[in-house]
């Protein structure tokens, strides 16, 4: 046999670190738990005792909204102006 086709038949053939065949799981293993089966479990939980101490968000008053509002469109619309004006010179 010569070097090559020794060399083909040992890159064919299996790893020999592996020491036990591969087997497919059965219908009968057990599983391992799951962190995010386990965390899913308890989510419902841990929502409803954050929920309890959960304070109702502070709102802005109508004023307060309007004038964010006018102030940030303000500016862009202001931007928006000086940057035409100054392409356009």
């Amino acid at each position: 046999m010569s070097a090559l086709s020794r060399k083909s038949v040992q890159a064919k053939a299996a790893p020999k670190s592996r020491k036990a065949p591969v087997r497919l799981a059965g219908d009968q293993d057990q599983a391992a738990p799951s962190p995010a089966l386990q965390q899913r479990q308890t989510l419902p939980e841990q929502w409803a005792e954050s929920s309890r101490h959960a304070a109702e968000p502070a709102k802005w008053s109508r004023g307060r909204t309007l004038a964010f509002i006018g102030l940030t469109c303000g500016g862009f619309w202001t931007c928006v102006i000086f940057g035409v004006a100054s392409l356009a010179r």
